[in-house]
């Protein structure tokens, strides 16, 4: 059985301030969330020891990240973690096999074959999964998992990335697993799914876990879970409010998944118009790059009266729920624009706030005089968590995209640089300076070396659709490997550590120089090269040990009286910015021990 109890997230600005749930063996355990950071920032715990400040998790009765380091935990997230240039049945099996896949290719390809045929899934196992669509690499991804037969799978959300079949198939994948015993943990921003895929429901909303609810209890009353998921404690078991709920909750579902951003709240409004007995409903929005306000309304009418943009600026600076009317008609016909002022006799609306700033309002006008109840008002603030919500994640998801966007012109950029330097390279070759040219192309080389490593960091960047702030130091090895296939083997042995991206690009160099070296100074034959990355439980350090079968460091070779660049960009990142410790040796070739707090590494 998992345990999580009572975790508190790390970083400065958490999402996660209490989250206890537990998965029972052949269970899925859905968790509903409607805010994206919060299910971001779990996930990351579930991958990081040192996201988490306080609480504990166990994985039948062991500590959960010793369990994790003994393969009996999986993931499957939004982030690709494929092999692009290996196949299908490659991906599938090389994570679980110790054998080779080369060796026994028929033994493992029967085994692939009949998996997805248990599946009623097609797919080309020789297929390279870069040319694969994007759903048929979220099965493989999802079929790489299962085949570590893990005793705990933990999927973030794949709502929307599936069609009909391949839902299908997902859903006899976890059947699958049930039957294994394997437990299954969802997560989910979307409360339908948790009935589709779930069988027990943890809710968390404000970073809190407010209850567990079985699928049948949800099933009855639909309402109740949206109502928590909105933020409320508790539910009154008012037929009142039972029955406003249910109006809100009815077919929203359909308007999240099916419309863009401003059709969401064109479709908003028009049910709020519809709920409230309005004649017309508008939803402003604060524009944040000139803050004046974005207007979504249920209908592009001429009729529909226009508040003056002063009055959306005075009305702006209430809170809660605001009403006017022409019982005072000096004052209520000043809110409109000189034509509108006759067009409407009340206004009932309510304030958007986010993180105690105004983001805009939604205001129903009433053709003739109207005066609003209880239950009116407990419907507008219900609503209003609503629009706040998407509102919300619509900025997340949109930071998400811009910031992928600038790591992949800033990864071109460099590749521009790269090129540049390259085409310079071959000029200054070209001349007759004879060992002057070397000395200078050498150097180039080294530049350029320095550049792919930083590119490098930000292709990574502008890939990871997650957004989850962190990448591993296989991911980053896996890149800076690439750069030397033609003149070492390299290997490596690395525990599953993830790196903070402001740590990334001087890891990357870090591993960029040792590498370089080794290939500058490598005797005759095949260079060799080890790394092993290790953390240390005990004493909380990250060891990396570095190895080469090159010449080594020559005889009295001392790091400190060093002026090379390489030399002092190892030196300075490790000492400095990892507040680490290196140590130079020879053991049958290069032999570099780095040690690091991990403390000073997050």
């Amino acid at each position: 059985m998992f345990f999580m109890n009572h975790i508190e997230g790390r970083a400065g600005n958490t999402q996660v301030h209490d989250v206890s749930l537990s998965v029972e063996d052949s269970q899925v355990q859905a968790v509903l969330c409607p805010n994206i950071d919060t299910i971001d920032e779990l996930v990351h715990i579930l991958h990081e020891k040192n996201a988490v400040s306080q609480g504990s998790m166990t994985l039948d009765d062991m500590d959960y990240y010793c369990a994790r380091q003994e393969d009996k935990v999986a993931f499957v997230t939004r982030k690709n973690n494929l092999y692009p240039n290996l196949t299908v049945a490659e991906n599938i099996v090389m994570t679980n096999e110790k054998i080779p896949f080369f060796i026994q290719k028929k033994k493992y390809y029967q085994k692939c074959s009949q998996l997805l045929h248990s599946i009623d899934y097609p797919l080309d196992l020789w297929k390279k999964v870069k040319k694969l669509m994007p759903e048929e690499q979220m099965i493989v991804s999802i079929l790489r998992a299962v085949g570590m037969k893990p005793r705990l799978l933990i999927i973030d959300e794949i709502h929307g990335k599936l069609s009909y079949n391949g839902m299908a198939c997902f859903f006899r994948i976890l059947n699958m697993l049930k039957k294994q015993g394997t437990m299954i943990l969802y997560f989910t921003s979307q409360w339908e799914d948790t009935v589709k895929v779930g069988d027990k429901v943890t809710v968390i909303a404000h970073g809190k876990t407010t209850g567990e609810y079985s699928v049948k209890e949800i099933e009855k009353n639909p309402a109740q879970i949206y109502y928590i998921m909105l933020g409320g404690e508790k539910l009154e078991e008012s037929e009142k409010q039972t029955e406003i709920l249910e109006d809100l909750s009815q077919g929203l579902a359909e308007i999240r998944i099916g419309y863009n951003y401003g059709n969401t709240m064109k479709e908003l409004a028009k049910r709020i118009k519809k709920q409230l007995k309005g004649n017309w409903c508008e939803i402003s929005l604060i524009d944040e790059r000139n803050r004046n306000f974005v207007r979504f309304s249920n209908q592009e009418s001429l009729e529909m009266p226009k508040l003056k943009i002063e009055s959306y600026r005075t009305i702006s600076e209430k809170s809660g729920v605001f009403y006017f009317s022409i019982n005072d008609r000096t004052k209520f016909y000043q809110l409109f624009e000189e034509n509108d002022a006759k067009r409407a006799e009340a206004v009932l609306g309510i304030m958007l706030e986010l993180n105690g700033e105004v983001i805009g309002m939604i205001c129903v006008y009433y053709q003739n005089y109207y005066i609003y109840s209880e239950k009116d008002k407990i419907y507008l603030e219900l609503i209003a968590r609503e629009v706040i919500m998407i509102v919300e994640n619509s900025k997340l998801k949109r930071s998400s995209v811009l910031l992928q966007e600038s790591h992949h012109r800033i990864k071109n950029n460099l590749q521009i640089i790269i090129s540049l330097l390259q085409m310079e390279k071959m000029m200054v070759g070209n001349t007759n300076q004879g060992e002057r040219n070397e000395s200078v192309t050498e150097m180039m080389d080294d530049v350029i070396g320095r550049i792919k490593s930083i590119a490098t960091i930000h292709d990574i960047l502008a890939h990871d659709v997650s957004a989850t702030k962190v990448t591993s130091m296989e991911e980053i090895i896996e890149a800076i490997k690439g750069f030397y296939h033609h003149a070492a083997e390299i290997a490596f042995d690395t525990q599953k550590i993830f790196v903070p991206y402001n740590r990334a690009t001087s890891f990357a160099l870090v591993l960029n120089e040792l590498i370089n070296n080794s290939v500058k100074h490598a005797g005759n034959g095949r260079l060799k090269i080890s790394i092993s990355i290790q953390k240390d439980k005990d004493s909380h350090k990250i060891v990396i040990i570095y190895r080469d079968s090159g010449k080594g460091f020559p005889k009295g070779f001392d790091a400190e009286n060093q002026s090379g660049i390489g030399l002092m960009i190892i030196k300075s990142i490790v000492c400095q910015e990892f507040g680490g410790e290196i140590q130079f040796s020879n053991e049958n070739g290069a032999y570099i021990i780095i040690i690091i707090n991990e403390e000073n590494f997050f």
